[in-house]
């Protein structure tokens, strides 16, 4: 005789698996982000605070310098900050430099 029920053990074997309450969960967490990305665009434009965060990665940096990129958006308009992040990559390069346009 043992000492331990194997029932507790054992699986149904159905493997059919409801995931509507995880799915439901992910909707409203998906329409609450869209609509709060709407609210500040609009927000941004109606007040004139709309910013811009660019984080760059090239093999090729223009010195490393931010100066040179913020001044090529800022033609866009409409920003009431830019804020520019420069990296530079390692490694072979992505598209050869005599390929790449200038």
């Amino acid at each position: 005789m043992h000492i331990y029920q194997l029932q507790r053990w054992k699986t149904s074997h159905d493997f059919e698996v409801d995931y509507r309450f995880g799915e439901r969960r992910s909707q409203i967490v998906l329409l609450l982000t869209s609509v709060t990305m709407v609210v500040e665009i609009v927000a941004g434009n109606v007040f004139g605070s709309m910013a811009l965060v660019v984080s760059i990665v090239t093999h090729y940096p223009k010195d490393k310098d931010p100066t040179y990129y913020k001044n090529l958006l800022s033609k866009l308009g409409g920003f009431s900050h830019i804020t520019i992040e420069v990296n530079s990559c390692e490694g072979p390069s992505c598209i050869p430099i005599e390929d790449r346009a200038t």
